[in-house]
């Protein structure tokens, strides 16, 4: 069963991949959306895309991922106007990057906290 989980107030749906539940359902044409891919319930890398389906299979093929969480910020929306694109894009930027220095995941290299 799929399950949410608030990162700083925002949705994340949650895929269980070990039950091989459909993250195919993703079209090919999205909107920019973060995820965070997780093994036995740490986070092990945190990345945005805007082809989810294809980036999470390329990451199957050299990390053990047991779950998917992915932002849900209007990720099936089409923007007309670029300035509301940009601030979108913007703040999948800094969703990005503060998910990465508070999960501290161990592929991310770029954004950790300092220690």
């Amino acid at each position: 069963m799929n399950t949410s989980l608030k990162y700083f107030g925002i949705d994340f749906i949650q895929y269980d991949l070990k039950n091989n539940n459909p993250y195919f359902g993703f079209g090919m044409n999205n909107i920019k959306t973060v995820y965070v891919l997780l093994n036995n319930n740490k986070a092990i890398y945190v990345g945005q895309t805007i082809y989810i389906r294809d980036r999470i299979m390329s990451h199957r093929l050299n990390k053990d991922i047991d779950k998917v969480y992915i932002s849900k910020i209007n990720n099936f929306k089409n923007y007309d106007d670029y300035n509301k694109l940009f601030k979108h894009y913007k703040i999948i930027d800094i969703l990005e990057r503060n998910l990465i220095r508070n999960l501290n995941p161990k592929y991310n290299t770029q954004h950790k906290k300092l220690q």
